[in-house]
């Protein structure tokens, strides 16, 4: 499609972000994890430019930067927007097309939180250009471009990010099978401050595994029938799930990838009368999140005393979807 027939066109897709409600690490070994979408959302918007020129801009980052088209693929160290150039690049040769384009993303996901930004943005890019070049929406072809853009810039990538920004509500997981769930529950994230490295948490969690192969085997087992009857609960429309995070927290200490600051900031949650608290995602820095389903003011005020990052926020049934497009 040339870019002379988009002319004054343009489309907005959103996705949506997410926290793991329980089951990290211990879903590397193939074992159980519950993950949510959240009603906070990364917006793209796309227009088509008249020459070979990806402008990229980001309120995050509030940098405007210029690609041609043959530098999609070449990414340098701390380059900002190296998951929005693998999507375009991933779709315009799965499409066969070739077009400058103009992105622009506002974003109420802080980067490297834990949050699944980079799935959210790799997700609503795509969605945004499937409507910008009016081919037919397929949100399985969304989540699937979104994994492998997920896989090329990273190397190694879970389909569990960009599944649960591509279709919302709550996915249980189990092995290679995804089961979708909806709830309808509140949450306070916030931020510990610090990055989160994943991959550094993931290697930390092998090592001692490595060293005490029978007690860290206990640990995710366990880790994994939390998990197991925290999906029963929901299932049953049961939300109690306060006690159910804090057992999961204790274990994910055990694990050694929480920490001070983690352990300070769940000790106020609880301290303000929240009923569960835990880490979302790997540790070592990231959020938490917090649970309760009376006093959510006073454990947000409390959170926020701490954190320069704190949101109330709700399960979200609604995944990616198209905001807008003009012709």
């Amino acid at each position: 499609m040339q870019p002379s027939s988009l002319r004054n066109k343009r489309s907005t897709a959103s996705a949506p972000a997410k926290v793991i409600l329980f089951g990290e690490h211990a879903v590397v070994y193939n074992k159980l994890a519950l993950v949510c979408a959240i009603d906070k959302r990364v917006y793209v918007t796309v227009e088509p430019l008249q020459n070979d020129t990806i402008e990229i801009f980001s309120d995050q980052y509030n940098a405007l930067e210029k690609y041609s088209l043959k530098e999609l693929d070449i990414f340098r160290k701390g380059d900002r927007y190296r998951y929005i150039r693998k999507a375009i690049s991933l779709f315009f040769k799965d499409f066969d097309i070739k077009s400058g384009l103009r992105i622009n993303i506002k974003s109420e996901i802080p980067p490297a939180s834990g949050l699944g930004s980079s799935a959210s943005v790799s997700v609503a890019t795509i969605l945004a250009m499937m409507d910008l070049f009016d081919i037919k929406i397929d949100y399985r072809k969304v989540a699937e471009l979104a994994y492998k853009t997920e896989l090329s810039v990273q190397g190694i990538a879970s389909r569990t990010d960009t599944a649960i920004a591509t279709y919302g509500g709550v996915l249980f997981i189990n092995g290679d099978e995804f089961e979708m769930l909806t709830a309808e529950f509140p949450l306070i994230v916030a931020h510990t401050g610090k990055e989160k490295s994943t991959k550094l948490m993931v290697e930390k969690v092998r090592s001692l595994r490595e060293r005490y192969p029978n007690i860290v085997d206990r640990i995710i087992d366990a880790i994994g029938e939390i998990t197991k009857s925290a999906r029963d609960k929901i299932l049953l429309r049961d939300y109690n799930l306060g006690e159910l995070m804090n057992i999961n927290q204790s274990l994910l200490r055990a694990l050694g990838v929480s920490n001070e600051r983690i352990d300070e900031m769940i000790k106020i949650a609880r301290k303000c009368s929240a009923e569960g608290a835990k880490i979302t995602g790997a540790g070592g820095g990231g959020c938490i999140i917090a649970y309760t389903r009376k006093n959510i003011e006073e454990v947000y005020r409390g959170l926020s005393r701490v954190s320069n990052f704190v949101i109330r926020t709700n399960i979200s049934n609604s995944g990616a979807r198209i905001e807008s497009g003009d012709e």
